[in-house]
């Protein structure tokens, strides 16, 4: 079994370094701001079914 080690969890990047670094996150530049929001929509679509499928698999 291995062991997860969280500094490789946590510092993943979504993106490659040649389009961002991860400090630029926080203040992206103006043409990678609409791409990121529908990143983040995208992401929290896939959440929200995900969490679903696990009620009704489990509180059904």
């Amino acid at each position: 079994m291995s062991k997860i080690v969280w500094s490789d969890v946590f510092f993943q990047s979504s993106y490659a370094l040649s389009v961002i670094k991860p400090l630029d996150y926080y203040y992206p530049p103006k043409e990678l701001l609409e791409q990121m929001i529908e990143d983040q929509e995208k992401g929290t679509v896939q959440s929200v079914k995900y969490t679903l499928a696990l009620r009704d698999k489990y509180c059904r």
